[in-house]
């Protein structure tokens, strides 16, 4: 081997062998690092807490570094059961959807579930109980709260802040680039355009001749525009597709804007709804390089600019540089050019055609737009109101079939009305309803609803849209629409809904929000002659009523069965509001069951001794609306397995069930 190379082999050794001794803390598993969720990631309307490790039901987790348990917790639901570890440095971790603790905290754990008669639990653990020295065993990987069998490692610094594992130096294999797949292109308000459009516009990118390179065709913009990019980042070994740690956007390779994903603090976790375009979600998941009004999250910089762009005298080079958790950076070129607006000559209708107006909201101002079927030489009239009083807009045409008017308002409007006219059109006329950050609380009325936005519920500017739809039943309520649905808020809206007409018994009923295809119940309280929920989402909403109990099927066993622990579990359905509560007794005493709403199946924890004879088992399902479901179940409990003979007699006595499988 020539020196050079010798020198080079070495250097490379010696900085893997920097990398992995820099590390603060050891990888929690004994199995390769594999990753499936980043840190940062968004998540629906907030950010992802820590990462997430590839792993099967059952393998052993490990303390990263010495320390104590500090928080034990089991819940149906979030990270099902999870450990809690606070290090001597100041940092804690948290281990979340654990099929098992190690076995003294389980039987603490357990301990608790029975003295409460409950499988959830939340224990805040004194400091001297449970120590811990790095590489102890604290837990069992597993699925339970929600999503696929992995293990949710979060870092979380003195602060309770969730970190960026990096920064602890510990690393995992990826040396791939992120991949850069859409840019959008947004104008700051109606005065500014885009390829001689005040609609945002999204652009395809090609891969240059150098890796990790991108380009775009040179746009047209006047005015002050934002970018977003659409990026995602691929693991070294395909665990999955991931977020981006960093984004980094110059102006003539001049450092204009840059965001760093690597902490935040859970009072502005819900702030990833932000970091991401909420209203462009049908074109791409779009980080963005400004800060949107109310963002306090800790990712994007304070004091430094605010990402906007406004087109130079001739022309601007944008570069936009992704950059993932490993160091591996994309970087994608685009050329702006400064552009004046010019009229679209107005064509000739050969026919006539039809239009209909549609809007859409871009945050604190919004778009209205005509759209024909065929080309249209009359432009449609419009008109706008802003608390009542007329203000001149006209509609712009963007092509032979397409008209559109930007229309902003100042802080202190709280409504818009607008009004569209054209004799190939419906007449068109809508009102909006609009609250700004910091303003006073202020109820909006929608039929028989009302609808309280917080001084803190908007982002910047709030644009609501209400409309109400009857529903011919004496005891269900309108239907209420609030939307846009993909609106964010960064804090709930109270709903209030009239306890409808022939209801005797309200304690069945409570305020719904449609999601997809189904109902999901609200948190609903009655106050006087009224319901009343808050939800942290706009969409669709009525009072409904659940009086039906849930449903329990597929008990196993359904036949006599050798051991004095045997797997005894159940399917358990419901219509409409969901489980609330699982009781089963064992004659008379107590059992742990878990339940997985997401497989439907509660399940005994196999944590006690039965005794050998004939038992009684009673289940008491309860859902949220308070049906029960009783239901009594036979179990023979044998010292040893049947002959086959007794096992055919015993089946033909009692015909056995369908079994779910378990875990």
């Amino acid at each position: 081997m020539r020196p050079i190379e010798t020198f080079c082999g070495l250097l490379v050794l010696l900085l893997v062998m920097g990398t992995s001794s820099a590390a603060e803390y050891d990888w929690p598993l004994r199995e390769p690092r594999v990753l499936t969720s980043s840190f940062g990631e968004y998540r629906p309307g907030r950010y992802h807490a820590g990462v997430d490790l590839r792993s099967a039901v059952g393998n052993k987790v490990y303390a990263p570094a010495d320390g104590y348990v500090s928080r034990l917790r089991c819940s149906p639901s979030g990270y099902g059961k999870a450990v809690y570890i606070q290090f001597a440095d100041g940092n804690s971790v948290v281990f979340g959807h654990l099929d098992d603790f190690a076995p003294a905290l389980r039987a603490y754990v357990q301990k608790e579930q029975h003295a409460r008669e409950s499988y959830t639990v939340d224990l805040h653990v004194e400091p001297g109980l449970f120590p811990v020295k790095r590489g102890d065993l604290v837990a069992l990987s597993g699925q339970t709260g929600i999503g696929a069998p992995h293990l949710h490692f979060e870092l979380r610094d003195p602060n309770e802040w969730p970190i960026n594992p990096v920064l602890t130096g510990l690393t995992w294999p990826d040396s791939v680039a992120p991949t850069i797949r859409k840019i959008v292109i947004v104008p700051d308000g109606p005065d500014s355009t885009v390829n001689g459009d005040i609609a945002p516009v999204v652009l395809a990118v090609q891969a240059g001749k150098c890796s990790g390179r991108y380009v775009c065709e040179p746009v047209r913009v006047s005015g002050r525009v934002g970018f977003g990019v659409d990026v995602l980042d691929t693991a070294e070994n395909g665990g999955g597709k991931f977020g981006v740690r960093t984004l980094n956007l110059k102006v003539d390779d001049a450092e204009k804007f840059r965001l760093e994903i690597d902490r935040f603090s859970y009072d502005n976790i819900r702030d990833g709804a932000v970091t991401y375009h909420p209203y462009l979600k049908d074109e791409g998941r779009f980080m963005l390089l400004w800060r949107w009004a109310g963002n306090q999250s800790e990712v994007f910089p304070k004091g430094a600019g605010d990402g906007w762009v406004t087109a130079g005298a001739d022309s601007t080079s944008i570069d936009i540089e992704a950059g993932d958790f490993l160091g591996n950076k994309a970087t994608v070129t685009i050329p702006l050019l400064r552009e004046a607006p010019a009229p679209v000559p107005v064509p000739q209708a050969d026919q006539t055609g039809y239009g209909e107006i549609s809007t859409q909201i871009l945050g604190d101002w919004m778009i209205v737009t005509a759209t024909f079927t065929k080309p249209e030489p009359v432009t449609p009239e419009f008109s706008v109101a802003f608390d009542g009083k007329n203000q001149p807009l006209t509609f712009r045409r963007v092509n032979p079939t397409v008209f559109r008017a930007g229309v902003a308002s100042a802080a202190s409007v709280r409504e818009i009305e607008i009004s569209c006219t054209h004799a190939q059109m419906p007449e068109y006329q809508r009102s909006f309803q609009v609250f700004t950050q910091g303003q006073p609380s202020r109820m909006l009325k929608e039929g028989k609803a009302e609808i309280k936005v917080g001084e803190q519920s908007p982002y910047g500017r709030l644009i609501i849209e209400g409309k109400t739809d009857p529903v011919a039943s004496p005891v269900l309520s309108d239907v209420l629409m609030l939307g846009p649905a993909e609106t964010p808020l960064n804090e709930p809206v109270e709903i209030s809904i009239p306890v409808p007409v022939g209801v005797l018994d309200a304690s069945r009923f409570a305020i719904y929000r449609q999601t997809g295809s189904l109902w999901c119940m609200l948190d609903t309280r009655r106050a006087g002659d009224r319901f009343v929920a808050s939800t942290p989402s706009l969409g669709t909403f009525m009072v409904r009523e659940d009086d039906e109990a849930p449903v329990l099927t597929d008990i196993v066993p359904s036949e006599p069965v050798a051991g004095k622990r045997p797997a005894i579990r159940a399917t358990v359905t419901d219509s409409l509001s969901g489980i609330k509560d699982v009781r089963v007794t064992c004659d008379g005493q107590w059992l742990l069951f878990a339940y997985d709403p997401e497989r439907q199946v509660i399940e005994w924890e196999q944590d006690e001794d039965l005794s050998v004879g004939q038992h009684e088992l009673v289940f008491a399902i309860t859902d949220c609306a308070g049906n029960t479901t009783p239901c009594k179940h036979q179990v023979c409990v044998l010292d040893k397995p049947q002959a086959p003979a007794q096992k055919q007699q015993t089946a033909q006595q009692k015909p056995a069930n369908k079994k779910v499988s378990g875990r």
